[in-house]
């Protein structure tokens, strides 16, 4: 008899035990028991596999410290997992398969398995260590951040429905938007793209691709676009004429040799970069007044509502610079008054200044120079040669 109750005593004791999630963090444990939404709802100082399973909506683990996440699989439904800013190497969400929203910024891991969580519609991975990421099974996304991780490729093709990638910092040589025609935002910026192609992605309204190897980017169908930032590629042609929207544009260090900003609503432009283009010397604008202190572009470079003509073709014909190359003076050849000469070196930087028809440049070093001329009837921006 005495033996039976032994019996009775151990397998009652086993079978409470086996209600209790195992959580081995005690930062996670923790949070748990102290979390913004009760979870400890008996107040045992303990999680039951029951307390886990009632809990439903989102969870928050953010930023507490947590190296293990076991436990986790207990809260079967949760819709929301915020475990980002932690130091988690691995993260089991096998079990949470009704999560909706995933984010799992800037922890170190270097694998993610969300192929049981297909109602999945937000995931945030960015900055972890990920060398691939499976998105087969999660047919609903609408939002993928995984920025700053080591992807070569991601196929992104069956996901009509996404609104938003940002793929930016990673290893991305080709990126394949074909489908992607509700896109509204795109960040592949800091990747080894040679090429972009958006003609089927007309509902952009944010566009980043900074430092890529680009070329061209035609966005002139493109009428919802508010922001694009395409600075530190190899473009040579910008023209936002048609992009009416426009409220920021940031293409400094490229290699445009033409710029058409005149869409009639440049007073929407509220940031404007084009520095560190050396070949830009006429940016077309809707007036030669830029509308907002926070335009930005080399000293070289001036407005003008036609830029049609090129490179200053009409004010060669009045002003001319020679020698060039120049070994120690230039001279400026024109009939009007010599108001003002600027030499800028190539990083926009004022080197000297004259007034002369004659300008000696014997102590600067051999190199690439602008000169920009301001005479009382008109103004040219050249580059010279010093030998």
């Amino acid at each position: 008899m005495k033996s039976i109750f032994t019996t009775f005593l151990i397998s009652i004791s086993f079978t409470f035990s086996a209600q209790i999630v195992n959580i081995p963090d005690a930062n996670f444990k923790n949070l748990l028991l102290n979390h913004y939404i009760k979870i400890d709802t008996n107040n045992d100082g303990q999680i039951q596999v029951s307390e886990a399973e009632n809990f439903t909506g989102l969870l928050r683990c953010h930023s507490r410290g947590i190296q293990d996440l076991t436990g986790i699989e207990a809260f079967i439904n949760i819709t929301e997992l915020y475990c980002n800013d932690n130091p988690l190497k691995t993260l089991d969400i096998s079990k949470n398969t009704r999560l909706k929203t995933l984010w799992c910024e800037s922890n170190q891991l270097t694998s993610l398995d969300i192929s049981k969580n297909i109602l999945l519609e937000n995931l945030i991975c960015n900055k972890n260590q990920l060398t691939d990421l499976d998105i087969e099974q999660n047919k609903l996304l609408l939002y993928l951040n995984y920025d700053f991780n080591k992807i070569r490729n991601l196929d992104h093709s069956q996901y009509i429905q996404l609104k938003s990638i940002r793929c930016a910092g990673n290893q991305l040589t080709n990126l394949d938007l074909s489908k992607n025609i509700n896109l509204r935002t795109l960040d592949c910026s800091d990747n080894q793209l040679t090429d972009l192609d958006i003609s089927n992605n007309l509902m952009l309204e944010n566009l980043y691709l900074d430092k890529n190897q680009i070329s061209s980017i035609d966005i002139s169908k493109h009428l919802l676009l508010k922001q694009l930032s395409c600075q530190f590629n190899l473009l040579e042609n910008i023209d936002v004429s048609k992009n009416s929207e426009l409220i920021v544009l940031l293409c400094n260090n490229n290699k445009l040799t033409s710029l058409n900003l005149k869409n009639s609503q440049n007073d929407k432009i509220v940031l404007f970069y084009s520095y560190n283009n050396l070949n830009l010397f006429c940016i077309q604008t809707d007036n030669e007044q830029p509308p907002a202190q926070s335009w930005f572009k080399d000293s070289w470079s001036t407005y003008s509502t036609n830029c049609s003509l090129g490179v200053n073709d009409i004010k060669k014909s009045s002003i001319q610079i020679y020698p060039n190359p120049v070994k120690e003076k230039f001279m400026i050849n024109t009939n009007d008054k010599v108001e003002s000469v600027e030499i800028y070196s190539q990083t926009g930087q004022l080197l000297k200044t004259a007034k002369a028809k004659e300008v000696n440049i014997s102590n600067l070093t051999n190199g690439n120079y602008i000169v920009k001329i301001k005479t009382d009837k008109d103004n040219i921006t050249q580059k010279i040669i010093k030998e």
